[in-house]
């Protein structure tokens, strides 16, 4: 089970939700609009900064302005190599043993998820 949040997980949330009530009336959205918008990671961006300390370079007006989200976000050309592998995870999961073949599966040649 996960931890309980501190205190200042907390003061995140909370400020988090002030940002994108306001913000989404500010731009005529509902809130489920406005956490869709590059505006909801800059609210999260900004409540982060205020509680924790400035860590994030995010501007107030990239909560309303794409374009200012835009101008400080990663170039467009910009590419990414993902590469992680989920140790121990599928010995966790029968169910993701069975789907990659491995332990849980009806495949008796795997008795631990080989993968």
């Amino acid at each position: 089970m996960p931890e309980p949040q501190t205190v200042n997980q907390k003061r995140v949330e909370a400020r988090i939700q002030e940002l994108v009530e306001f913000s989404s009336k500010k731009l005529g959205l509902t809130r489920r609009q406005f956490l869709v918008s590059t505006g909801a990671m800059a609210a999260s961006f900004l409540a982060m900064n205020e509680v924790f300390g400035r860590f994030f370079n995010v501007q107030q007006e990239e909560l309303t302005e794409p374009s200012a989200f835009a101008a400080s976000g990663a170039p467009s050309d910009l590419f990414v190599f993902d590469d992680q592998a989920p140790h121990g995870e599928a010995q966790q999961s029968p169910r993701r043993g069975a789907a990659s073949g491995g332990a849980g599966s009806d495949d008796s040649r795997f008795q631990f998820q080989p993968f």
